[in-house]
């Protein structure tokens, strides 16, 4: 189970808009531009936090990603980290979807696959779904983007 993003948000203290708290796309203040916390835009909330998938996104400098990687982001420690963190509160780790991505969606995404020499994409998919690692440490070994 992924852990929510509003109250990991609040707990590390941003400014949420009070209008928009109880719908599904909850905006606050960017801690990572911090573009809309200058002087006259005391009322611009540019972060966006989708409280049903659980996932951010900044629409000033674009910063976006799920629930681990806004954790990681607001901690400064690698998202590997967060994700173990988590994997050990909660006794058995069910896998997020995004972990079990095909070669078509990596592609889509815009990843471009680094075969070996003489290998398969077969092989890369039993790279992807074979070791322990975080989705995106065993993304990015196999994947370049």
């Amino acid at each position: 189970m992924l852990p929510e993003i509003l109250p990991n948000a609040e707990q590390h203290g941003l400014i949420i808009n009070e209008r928009t708290r109880e719908k599904r796309e909850v905006l606050a203040k960017c801690p990572f531009c911090e573009e809309d916390s200058k002087p006259g835009k005391e009322k611009k909330f540019y972060l966006s936090l989708n409280t049903q998938d659980q996932v951010f996104k900044c629409w000033f400098c674009g910063e976006a990603g799920g629930v681990f990687r806004f954790i990681s982001l607001l901690e400064n420690i690698p998202e590997s980290e967060v994700i173990e963190r988590y994997r050990g509160k909660k006794g058995k780790y069910k896998p997020h979807p995004a972990e079990r991505l095909t070669l078509s969606q990596l592609r889509l995404l815009g990843y471009k696959l680094k075969t070996p020499v003489g290998g398969s994409e077969k092989a890369v998919l039993r790279l992807l779904s074979g070791f322990p690692f975080s989705p995106v440490e065993r993304v990015e070994s196999v994947c370049g983007k």
